[in-house]
């Protein structure tokens, strides 16, 4: 709703709020208060969590005082029973499994509404919708309904564009290949707008980039893996498969063929293979290649209208590694012909305060930085996060993984440009070790 400067409040019921608190549940629906419908359908443009926006006509803990409340109402939204359009009637619960004849039961009683036109359920272009809140324990519901809302559908949300980029159905995937639902949020996170300059110096798949480029913006990153970024093709070894039934790495499986795959090749700014450790660009015309082009449309004398995005390499499965020589040499050796230099081991430490420093120097002033950190559900606390003197930290927000770890998805925006003199991002080291949280062995319980 920032993205769209919308003014909005979640309105609060206190009683309803003790009903489902004496019932041990969140409710999964939230009535929020918006100055026009217009607004409403911008935010459902965009969010990827949100399955139905509703006009809310009345709403109940049975259905004597919801009925009562619509009866009493039927004046106030006449324009749209009137609305001689091919409508449907729908019954949605959360928290019980309801069957057809119990759903058309709720049809008869709602017989009362004096709606106008066709049904049609297949391409209804006016919409009711009764919903049911049974709790959060599906394996024990509650007989009857905690709350009851009745609506009428103003928009959809894009609950189901992650699925057109489902990973099963992806060209070119990887072992952590980020899930299409959370590239999207972090892409609405960033406020990803048409023409923006999106770069990753983690791109490994690519996924992140592919809901970018949906929301119209210019992708561009980095990686070290030649083969990860532009598959075999030109190269004496294959890559490794995608999928564990084959083989071998197929030709067309690329970063690059992941975009013309969804229609986003104009989208598709490029992929580096470099070395995001010791990475540079020209002072000024960062990405010069990129925002020369007057479409784009995002480069100025003050800096380069960036965002960026990445999901930081941290997983324990996949080897993180830098460019670096292992020994030191004396004397430097010349290498005649195509080279492909050694690389080190890179801990998550440098990683983030690499990408901290990066940030703060390509990001545009207003810029976002997005991207996961991973944390010990025990140890859970801003004091472990990264900091950097020219970036604002705005949100996180928590997943759990399992019992013991998860990961926050953290946003930073650029407030100053910085005096690399002394702005450096920084860490307390002592105070986090993901790496150890994992593979730490829980102490055996002593015998009986």
């Amino acid at each position: 709703m920032e993205m769209f400067s919308i003014e909005w409040n979640v309105r609060h019921d206190p009683k309803a709020r003790n009903a489902l608190r004496n019932a041990g549940c969140i409710s999964p629906f939230c009535v929020v208060e918006f100055a026009s419908i217009e607004e409403v359908r911008k935010v459902a443009s965009r969010s990827v969590l949100l399955r139905n926006c509703c006009m809310l006509w009345a709403e109940a803990e049975t259905y004597e005082e919801l009925y009562g409340k619509l009866r009493s109402k039927v004046n106030s939204y006449e324009r749209f029973i009137r609305w001689k359009e091919p409508f449907k009637f729908n019954v949605e619960s959360f928290g019980k499994k309801l069957s057809m004849e119990y759903k058309q039961n709720r049809f008869k009683e709602l017989a009362f509404l004096p709606v106008e036109g066709e049904v049609d359920l297949n391409f209804p272009t006016n919409q009711f919708f009764l919903f049911e809140h049974y709790g959060v324990d599906q394996g024990k519901p509650t007989d009857q309904p905690i709350k009851l809302y009745f609506g009428h559908l103003v928009d959809e949300g894009q609950s189901k564009l992650p699925w057109r980029y489902d990973l099963k159905t992806r060209i070119f995937i990887g072992n952590t290949s980020m899930d299409p639902f959370l590239s999207f949020l972090m892409a609405n996170i960033a406020q990803i707008s048409p023409g923006d300059l999106i770069y990753d110096p983690f791109v490994g798949t690519g996924s992140i980039l592919l809901s970018c480029a949906h929301f119209g913006a210019y992708c561009a990153g980095a990686e070290i893996d030649y083969n990860v970024a532009h598959g075999r093709e030109g190269l004496i070894l294959p890559g490794r498969p995608s999928r564990s039934h084959m083989m071998r790495r197929l030709p067309e499986e690329s970063v690059r063929r992941n975009f013309e795959q969804y229609n986003l090749l104009s989208r598709y700014a490029g992929i580096i293979v470099a070395d995001s450790s010791v990475l540079t660009f020209h002072p000024k015309l960062r990405f010069d290649s990129i925002v020369t082009d007057r479409k784009v449309g995002v480069f100025k004398d003050s800096g380069l209208y960036l965002s960026c995005l990445l999901s930081a390499p941290y997983g324990l499965r996949e080897k993180v590694t830098c460019i670096g020589e292992k020994k030191q040499r004396d004397k430097p050796i010349i290498h005649a012909g195509p080279h492909f230099p050694s690389k080190i081991k890179y801990d998550l430490v440098s990683i983030l305060l690499d990408l901290l420093n990066f940030a703060a120097t390509y990001l545009k002033i207003g810029g976002r930085l997005v991207y996961w950190f991973p944390v010990g559900l025990s140890n859970c606390k801003m004091s472990i996060y990264p900091q950097h003197p020219c970036l604002l930290q705005t949100s996180c927000c928590l997943q759990s993984l399992s019992g013991i770890h998860g990961r926050v998805l953290l946003t930073m925006i650029k407030v100053r440009e910085p005096d690399f003199s002394q702005d450096k991002a920084y860490i307390h080291q002592d105070k986090h070790n993901f790496r150890e949280i994992v593979l730490a062995r829980k102490p055996k319980s002593a015998a009986c």
